[in-house]
């Protein structure tokens, strides 16, 4: 089975510590009192964020280890249940981060999708900027799995992101 960079990325990543951008700009130091970079998020892909190695491309790596932390934890379930699931979900287009206010929060949400087959698999996530909470929603072949305990306005926010997505999906 073939296994998508990322996913291989991730896979060797586990206990890997990285010092790279978004960790410098992302995650102040004990006593700092650092501004967050929202644009850092905006301005990246959501597998941008999870490549420790960043081999997404020429850009500079937009790696981020507090988001990766959270994005781990968040799919950990899906990991245990089925061991291909990570290169399953980053094998398909994702998307850059858009800002969601929910109240009074920032998120960054993204999605994405299996490849070839996003109306039936594919993954919206919100990332809460300030203390690096992650949740999410699976869409999978017509059911639907929350991810990370989101609230009920957290949830109709992940919904309606995922509209988009899944349109023409016959489930509907």
């Amino acid at each position: 089975m073939h296994m998508s960079a990322v996913a291989a990325a991730l896979v060797l990543s586990v206990g890997v510590s990285q010092s790279g951008f978004a960790a410098d700009t992302a995650t102040p130091s004990k006593g700092a009192v650092q501004e967050i970079n929202i644009e850092h998020y905006t301005d990246s892909y959501l597998f941008e964020l999870l490549d420790p190695y960043g081999t997404m491309g020429n850009r500079q790596s937009q790696y981020d280890s507090k988001f990766l932390k959270s994005f781990k934890i968040l799919i950990s379930p899906m990991v245990a249940r089925d061991k291909r699931f990570m290169g399953r979900i980053t094998s398909g287009p994702e998307s850059k981060g858009e800002i969601a206010v929910i109240n009074r929060d920032k998120y960054v949400g993204y999605h994405t999708c299996q490849e070839h087959v996003c109306n039936e698999y594919n993954l919206v996530v919100l990332y809460r900027i300030g203390d690096g909470r992650m949740i999410g929603r699976l869409w999978k072949k017509c059911s639907v799995t929350m991810l990370g305990y989101p609230t009920p306005q957290e949830a109709t926010v992940l919904q309606n992101i995922q509209k988009v997505i899944k349109s023409n999906n016959v489930c509907d």
